[in-house]
């Protein structure tokens, strides 16, 4: 399923590569991503850089993209044919991809988007969260083990992060059962599988997407729109964000002010001191694990996100909630 902007956003065509080699092109464009000294250049997308692309190297990727270039002149169509941001494989199109949003149009009057942060821990927010319409959750967090008092069970719609995949589950290269099976914790909510974010995202997530379906999981795999996901970055930059991409956490709640008409936000706090006991927090409520400063602005898009709670546009939870879960 192919998730297109709830609001009437429509998406071309999404066309195949246009290569002789479609296999060996992938391969090539996935290597060639990772490339260390290329990586800058490669982002720019000039024609210099797909000039210097050595073609013993990288034969197709290389001979379809000077061929696009000479045709349009423009180096947007040849980073737009390419990218695996912008094109999903002809092969896989017919399983992956629905021009529908499973969605429906409909929106929903009271959601919550809970983040995974430690100010959750010894919350009592569970009830809270769970009594909203509908409950978004961020990389397969766990809700069992006395955590659900805190962070409850309800499960719409939840995202998997790559690194989920490698340091979990050994990418899905061997045993996919343990992957299968963790899975029955989310129901049948709706999996954001993170295909289309990077190149070296999408054979992890087509695993992913695999193993869901041989296993007859309840669950349903579902992607985002990369056009959709650009123009998300390029809204929120406008509003100052310039982080080289939004997080998992600010993401949905985008989603959510699409979808909600009030979204109360929970687990939301890029911090290690508790804003009213003042103690130490872990950074999330199940482990310590720190987050890539390089990739995302936490301070600055909680900053943001405290400008729109100020504004009436959504709810911030930063306190413990009041017995029975309010």
């Amino acid at each position: 399923m192919f998730i297109v902007n709830p609001f009437n956003a429509e998406t071309d065509c999404l066309k195949a590569p246009l290569v002789t080699d479609e296999a060996a092109a992938e391969l090539e464009m996935i290597d060639l991503c990772e490339e260390d000294q290329l990586k800058p250049a490669f982002r720019e997308g000039t024609t210099e850089f797909w000039k210097s692309v050595p073609v013993e190297k990288y034969p197709n990727v290389k001979q379809a993209a000077l061929k696009i270039l000479s045709m349009f002149g423009s180096t947007y169509v040849c980073k737009s044919m390419f990218s695996t941001l912008k094109h999903v494989k002809s092969k896989h199109r017919s399983v992956l991809t629905d021009t529908h949003s499973p969605f429906s149009k409909k929106t929903w009057d009271t959601c919550a988007v809970v983040g995974n942060g430690g100010i959750l821990t010894n919350s009592s927010c569970g009830n809270a969260i769970d009594s909203a319409q509908f409950v978004i959750r961020c990389n397969l967090p766990p809700l069992g083990n006395g955590y659900e008092k805190h962070v409850g069970v309800k499960t719409d719609f939840v995202t998997a992060n790559p690194s989920i995949f490698a340091e979990n589950y050994g990418a899905l290269m061997e045993s996919r059962r343990p992957f299968a099976e963790s899975l029955h914790s989310y129901g049948n909510s709706l999996l954001l599988l993170p295909a289309f974010s990077y190149s070296t995202n999408t054979p992890v997530s087509l695993r992913a997407f695999y193993t869901i379906k041989d296993f007859e999981n309840t669950i349903k795999p579902v992607f985002l729109n990369p056009e959709y996901v650009e123009s998300l970055n390029l809204f929120w930059h406008s509003w100052g964000l310039t982080e080289v991409r939004l997080s998992t956490g600010f993401t949905m709640v985008s989603l959510a002010l699409e979808l909600c008409t009030n979204v109360d936000l929970y687990g939301f706090w890029p911090f290690n001191t508790h804003p009213y006991g003042f103690h130490n927090l872990n950074n999330h409520y199940y482990d310590d694990r720190q987050p890539k400063k390089k990739v995302h602005a936490m301070p600055t898009e909680f900053e943001l996100l405290l400008q729109l709670h100020s504004q009436g546009i959504l709810r911030l939870h930063l306190g413990d909630c009041q017995p029975g879960g309010t």
